[in-house]
């Protein structure tokens, strides 16, 4: 066991985890410093501009992102010896990520002149797109796909701290609401240009073609919607709880949501890790693939099976140090979410790592739509009949279900990674007289 783990600390696997992990550190340890400090210094009103903004951005983060975190870095591991393929494919992501963000800013100027909501935050709004398209079509994609993310990391680290520190300069009063997202903004598009800079040094950049930026937007467009859809019981969740409870009761849970959220997310540098490299060992042989498959799962659920106990036993001391004593009656909803880590391993593995390995695109599709839908519905009804209590569970129903769904579909096609990888041992414990074992 020893041996193994020495090994594994040599390899490039290892390293990119390590990468990605401290770049998740700093991702999430820099939004953490910021609640508290925006919240005590911008006051009710401006935060709440800030939010309305920042949400926005998220939403067209995920629009020019557009799948190619799982697309792109599918098509880069699978064309690692052909280095102008690797060319013609991130010429391709370029495009439509422009096409994409351009379609995304006009959206929100028709928006702020259009909607009330949108035109009190119109002053935010620039900086939200700035940042979110910086953000979103950052080439972290291509490294993974590569497995050397050591320099991108170290930049956007850089980029991170950087912004950090400009915002606690800059912000000292309400008015300075609109300086978050634009002070985020362009430190990520200075990482963005740094980025494929380094792109640049592995691939020719060269101009999009109409027939390269048709053909990433068709590969990605299943994992765009199925990313849109995810976002349905996720980040929509607090916009869809405002609809059934006060915003108090908005903020207990909107509280819990967050702690419990940033819990699953750290288990995104494993996603990013494990993925290319099943992709790779695909290529060459399902039953390698499935074996390493079934590891890797194993690693990501003892994982978040601690992640879940650590929410549930120090949910107290969790709200009390990061959202403060007022936040109290958040505590009791992040005991519920605190199931989601274990149901989230399971549908990361079987969907995002396995699923789109075997391009079975559009039957993740469906679940994850299908799980959305089901907390679209449970949502209001649960919040108004039992409360704070009521939306945790529509939450975890939904992950649930995401989970044991994408389990179905695979053991009904057997395609599952624990059946492939039992084959795979039996065929190799069979004697070359080729009797079976007993």
């Amino acid at each position: 066991m020893i041996s193994r783990l020495l090994r594994l600390r040599r390899s490039r696997l290892s390293g990119t985890l390590a990468s990605l992990y401290t770049l998740y550190a700093v991702n999430y340890l820099c939004p953490l410093v910021l609640l508290s400090y925006l919240a005590r210094t911008l006051g009710p009103l401006a935060w709440g501009q800030y939010v309305f903004a920042d949400a926005c951005a998220r939403v067209v983060q995920v629009l020019v992102e557009y799948g190619f975190h799982l697309s792109g870095t599918r098509a880069v591991a699978a064309s690692l010896d052909h280095r102008q393929k690797r060319a013609r494919i991130v010429s391709g992501v370029i495009g439509a990520q422009l096409t994409l963000g351009a379609v995304a800013v006009a959206g929100l100027g028709v928006l702020a002149a259009c909607s009330p909501p949108f035109r009190h935050a119109a002053g935010l709004l620039p900086g939200a797109a700035l940042c979110a398209v910086s953000l979103a079509m950052s080439p972290i994609w291509y490294f993974q796909g590569v497995g050397r993310l050591g320099r991108l990391v170290a930049v956007d680290l850089a980029s991170k701290i950087a912004g950090l520190g400009s915002i606690l300069y800059l912000v000292r009063e309400p008015a300075d609401n609109w300086k978050v997202l634009t002070a985020q903004g362009g430190f990520a598009s200075l990482s963005l240009v740094l980025g494929y800079w380094l792109v640049s040094m592995e691939v020719p950049l060269v101009m999009p073609r109409l027939h390269l930026v048709r053909d990433s937007l068709r590969s990605g467009r299943a994992l765009f919607l199925s990313r849109a859809s995810v976002l349905l019981y996720t980040m929509a969740n607090p916009v869809i709880a405002s609809f059934c409870v006060g915003p108090r009761e908005l903020g207990y849970f909107a509280a819990a949501d967050r702690i419990s959220r940033a819990a699953v997310n750290s288990l995104h540098p494993m996603n990013q890790t494990f993925y290319p490299r099943i992709v790779q060992l695909n290529e060459t042989s399902r039953s390698s693939a499935a074996g390493f498959a079934c590891k890797a799962g194993a690693a990501m659920l003892a994982y978040n099976s601690v992640s879940s106990a650590v929410l549930f036993f120090a949910a107290e001391p969790l709200i009390r140090v990061f959202m403060g004593p007022q936040y109290a009656a958040a505590v009791a909803p992040l005991r519920i979410l605190a199931l989601i880590p274990v149901a989230n391993a399971m549908s990361n593995l079987l969907g995002l790592q396995w699923m789109i390995a075997l391009r079975m695109d559009r039957a993740y599709l469906a679940v994850v739509v299908s799980a959305g839908l089901v907390n679209l519905m449970l949502m209001p009804r649960f919040a108004r009949a039992y409360g704070l209590a009521g939306m945790g569970w529509a939450v975890v129903s939904a992950e649930a279900l995401a989970a044991v769904a994408i389990f179905a579909i695979l053991a009904l096609r057997s395609a599952d990674p624990l059946r492939e990888a039992w084959r795979a041992h039996r065929r190799q414990a069979a004697p070359l007289d080729g009797t079976q074992p007993c």
